[in-house]
């Protein structure tokens, strides 16, 4: 009587059209997760302190990077958390400016649904200050 395949084609056209208009959403929308709040602050010469709102229960990821392309020293930086909302990153160089990332790690059950985007701050150590010069001695 009719032809299978308009059939299909015309019930899947009827479907398409009451999903788009029915105010059902065809997809769900995803859950972002960020970092707020991110402060980095000097401590000195050789760290930067990191903090930010956390949440509780909920893991955190801590990177830092160098402004500058030639850094070679980045295999000498650890990250030391005091808490869920408070990260130390120690042996860095002085005078030398870092772009630090901050990003919620999600849990086994948030794996569909939801999205990160990472937070980012800058931060500088300290410049060492010369109080007195040396005359220079042989030996």
């Amino acid at each position: 009587m009719f032809d299978p395949d308009i059939q299909r084609k015309a019930i899947s056209l009827i479907m398409g059209f009451i999903m788009e208009f029915s105010g059902v959403p065809s997809e769900p929308e995803l859950i972002e997760l960020t970092t707020d709040n991110l402060n980095v602050s000097t401590i000195s010469v050789s760290c930067l302190k990191v903090s930010w709102d956390s949440e509780p229960d909920r893991d955190y990821s801590v990177s830092c990077t160098a402004h500058d392309d030639n850094y070679a020293f980045s295999d000498n930086m650890y990250f030391v958390f005091k808490g869920n909302d408070l990260c130390y990153i120690t042996g860095l160089r002085e005078n030398t400016e870092y772009t630090v990332t901050v990003e919620p790690i999600l849990s086994a059950e948030e794996t569909d649904g939801y999205s990160v985007t990472p937070s980012t701050a800058d931060g500088k150590t300290e410049t060492v200050e010369v109080i007195y010069d040396f005359p220079y001695e042989d030996g």
